[in-house]
């Protein structure tokens, strides 16, 4: 029976092969792209005198990690790396925080509490007690998509599981969101860090 199945398996180890992901870990060294709000970046690492603290900023299509001169060379890509997350999550919450904002006023709701956190498996949750957690490697998504998210988790508050009512209600705050669900599905294997 093996045997006779041997070609096919065969042929299907050829095509997963040939249709393989590229690999997503990241190297944090000088040139590698970076996603944000959807756009590319080229990572640029200026070893700096006379600063202590590492951070990052935006500077035309460069994402710029600035780091101490003084770095051990073998500390170097660990520190661009803690530098990079920081600056993601910054941002998230930034935005997040402002998101909520808008959303929890349209549901006539105080913004609940939120986490943004690395996560490997999941955009969002919405715990028992309404407490929000994001996923900071959507801001290599869209805009369109970090905002379904929130929506979606924030619609979780009122509406603890994925019911009708759950899905009108998230049609109601963000028509169209159908189209960002499924790009986030589609798409959400890029945004890793």
């Amino acid at each position: 029976m093996v045997q006779k199945k041997a070609g096919w398996v065969w042929e299907k180890l050829d095509w997963f092969e040939a249709n393989r992901l590229p690999s997503q870990e990241k190297r944090y060294s000088d040139g590698e792209m970076y996603l944000y709000l959807g756009r590319e970046y080229s990572l640029k690492i200026l070893h700096m005198d006379g600063i202590k603290k590492y951070f990052a900023s935006f500077n035309g299509s460069e994402l710029t990690v600035f780091i101490p001169e003084a770095v051990p060379e073998e500390l170097k890509s660990t520190l661009v790396k803690k530098t990079v997350w920081d600056f993601y999550r910054d941002c998230a919450e930034s935005d997040v925080d402002r998101l909520l904002k808008v959303y929890s006023e349209k549901l006539k709701l105080a913004p609940p509490v939120f986490k943004v956190k690395h996560q490997k498996r999941r955009w969002g949750s919405c715990s028992a007690d309404n407490v929000l957690r994001i996923n900071f490697q959507l801001m290599m998504a869209p805009p369109e998509q970090l905002e379904y998210v929130v929506v979606h988790e924030l619609c979780h508050v009122k509406e603890k599981n994925h019911s009708a009512r759950f899905w009108k209600l998230v049609g109601e705050l963000m028509p169209g969101y159908e189209v960002h669900r499924k790009s986030l599905k589609k798409d959400g294997w890029r945004y890793v860090l």
